[in-house]
């Protein structure tokens, strides 16, 4: 492929737009609606996760809740960290890098869904491009940015960790350099307040992570779905080819060591996490925008113009933008009832449920209803969370209730009785009221 720039340019604006789209034609899910209310409440810590994705949504939404300025802040990071670190590759190849990302579906999802693992995405791509200028040049200020760009990834998700433990294995004898103890001095100062955070709260996220999340037994129906999965979320079906170059390459650049350490360890690292935990596809992303840009900068133009590289890029992206069109139009390809409906018709939803119970004081059980409808009714409702996951609503309690005249619980089974109403997604909750917010603390 001959050295025409605006290729690059056309391949950076489909991202963009095509994130628009999703942004544009979906309403928030339920994780997203959950992190718009730690945005509500800024801390320096939260129940599940550090607070960095609720204080990008806090900047963005300064004008206005609505769903575009929830998410508008990860597509505008995404996409400038993506560029940025497209100057790691050689020119030729960076139009390779964009399709690579809009192939991987969870690098994609950067760009336009509100979550942690979008801003652990954007801050493992500021940290990527901050070590390569640390290999190349040990001066104060790669160090200080360095230790800036390892902090801001702690603060995004605990998984950023990872990426710091395997870049130290790829080459420990980074720890004889002065520099490095001024990159750890700086990253423990910039992370005392989540530390204080964690003190305080009893350490409740670890406490969450390590002991309340849910076990699975050691099956080998999961074990090789993740292993399965690996070679997917790379890309889809340009996984295999990328780890097949990936294993062929050999470099002994301390940058591109610490991308296969990187990729490689936490691929490893998760794999060993399937004997005991339930496999999340989220787990290994950090892997895949490792393994991209280590086979872009390592892999010579001239094998990736081959008509297989192309054809897989090619029916990958097709495969990709027909995902996202069933998620923005599941009603045209006759979804009922999937989870693609997570992302239409709770606004209605929300105020037809609001208009049938004036009066009434919401409170939902768990914290995916909970957060849909604190950000669709603009009100802070809360959510129980009887005999349902433990989770930040435990921390915010229910104090906003004591005042409330007539209480509206919604639950997902009929336990208590009430009335069933129908959500969008196309489940039953049952609608129950209570008079005082103490016959809720009963049931506790």
């Amino acid at each position: 492929m001959k050295n025409k720039w605006y290729l690059e340019i056309w391949s950076i604006g489909f991202y963009v737009l095509s994130s628009l789209f999703f942004i544009l034609s979906t309403e928030l899910s339920f994780d997203e609606a959950y992190y718009w209310v730690f945005s509500n409440h800024l801390s320096w810590g939260y129940f599940d996760h550090p607070p960095l994705a609720a204080g990008v949504i806090k900047l963005f939404t300064i004008f206005g809740n609505h769903e575009f300025s929830v998410r508008i802040g990860f597509l505008i990071l995404s996409s400038l960290g993506f560029y940025f670190l497209a100057f790691l590759i050689p020119q030729k190849k960076r139009i390779y890098w964009w399709g690579f990302l809009l192939c991987s579906p969870l690098l994609a999802s950067a760009g336009f869904l509100a979550i942690p693992d979008s801003a652990l995405i954007v801050c493992a791509s500021f940290y990527l491009l901050c070590l390569y200028y640390y290999c190349e040049k040990d001066s104060l200020k790669n160090s200080l940015l360095l230790s800036l760009s390892i902090v801001l990834m702690l603060y995004s998700k605990y998984h950023g960790g990872l990426l710091v433990f395997f870049t130290l294995i790829s080459d420990i004898r980074i720890v004889k350099r002065k520099s490095f103890w001024l990159v750890f001095l700086g990253s423990l100062i910039l992370f005392i307040p989540h530390i204080l955070w964690q003190i305080q709260h009893e350490f409740i996220t670890f406490q969450y992570h390590l002991f309340m999340r849910p076990k699975a037994k050691i099956n080998m129906s999961n074990i090789l779905e993740y292993w399965g999965a690996q070679l997917i979320l790379a890309g889809m079906l340009l996984g295999p080819w990328y780890w097949y170059y990936f294993f062929k390459k050999r470099n002994n650049h301390p940058f591109d060591r610490a991308l296969k350490f990187c990729s490689i360890g936490t691929i490893i690292f998760f794999g060993i996490s399937i004997f005991s935990k339930k496999m999340e596809a989220n787990w290994t992303v950090l892997a895949g925008l490792c393994l991209g840009l280590y086979v872009l900068r390592n892999t010579s133009v001239e094998r990736f113009n081959k008509k297989v590289h192309l054809t897989l890029l090619a029916t990958s992206l097709t495969v990709g933008l027909l995902v996202r069109l069933l998620l923005i139009y599941p009603q045209t390809f006759d979804l009922t009832g999937s989870r693609a409906y997570e992302l239409h018709g709770w606004k209605d939803w929300s105020a037809k449920l609001k208009d049938s119970h004036p009066g009434c004081s919401f409170l939902g059980n768990t914290y995916q209803i909970a957060a849909k409808l604190s950000f669709y009714l603009k009100e802070d409702i809360r959510a129980a969370n009887i005999s349902s996951r433990p989770n930040h609503f435990d921390i915010l309690g229910l104090k906003n209730y004591e005042k409330a005249h007539q209480i509206c619980y919604l639950v997902d089974s009929p336990y208590l009785g009430g009335k069933e109403v129908i959500v969008p997604y196309g489940k039953s909750l049952y609608l129950s009221t209570f008079p005082v917010i103490d016959d809720i603390k009963r049931l506790r």
